[in-house]
């Protein structure tokens, strides 16, 4: 029992100093829990080799700035990070189905309109893209995003914004950032 308890109070030591207590992928770092400072881009990385996004990962008590190679492949951190399963949950799809169909609907729109992670919990996704959205590409996304699979592929966001003329993705034109979103 008296290692038990040592044991807990190193973990209680540790996540006050900001350690992820859960599994990280190789050469990720989770750093300091962050605050209202979400809502714009992270800071930049002081290595080329890396780049920083806000994030909630399992075992977070709150959203911090992690550190992961440059290469990390989209599918990488969405399944880290569990993106998708939120919205899952509280329309009650199968979170597992939700994830895999968000990961290939976003890896198909990533090929489009590329752009980097800025932001990912959940709930939620931020990608800031190299280019403004077009109306070419809004057409190309609302066949990899049809209004029927609103909910299950996080654009619940981009609904909201829509004033009910052309497609509901058409808030999207002229943006550099795309946030889905389940709530």
């Amino acid at each position: 029992m008296k290692y038990f308890f040592i044991t807990l109070i190193l973990m209680i030591s540790a996540c006050n100093k900001g350690e992820n207590m859960s599994r990280l992928p190789k050469n990720w770092k989770a750093g300091d829990y962050v605050g209202g400072e979400l809502y714009g881009s992270p800071p930049k990385s002081d290595s080329s080799e890396f780049i920083n996004i806000y994030g909630l990962g399992p075992n977070d008590t709150g959203h911090r700035i992690y550190t992961i190679p440059a290469n990390t492949t989209l599918e990488e951190i969405i399944t880290f990070f569990k993106v998708s399963t939120h919205g899952s949950e509280s329309y009650s799809f199968d979170p597992n189905k939700t994830l895999k169909m968000f990961i290939e609907k976003t890896t198909k729109a990533s090929k489009i309109i590329p752009g980097k992670v800025i932001f990912a919990d959940s709930a939620g996704l931020k990608i800031e893209l190299f280019k403004e959205i077009t109306e070419d590409d809004i057409l190309k996304l609302e066949k990899i995003f049809p209004e029927e699979l609103v909910i299950n592929s996080g654009m619940e966001l981009v609904m909201s914004e829509w004033d009910g003329k052309g497609s509901y993705l058409s808030s999207l034109k002229g943006k550099k950032l795309i946030h889905y979103w389940w709530d």
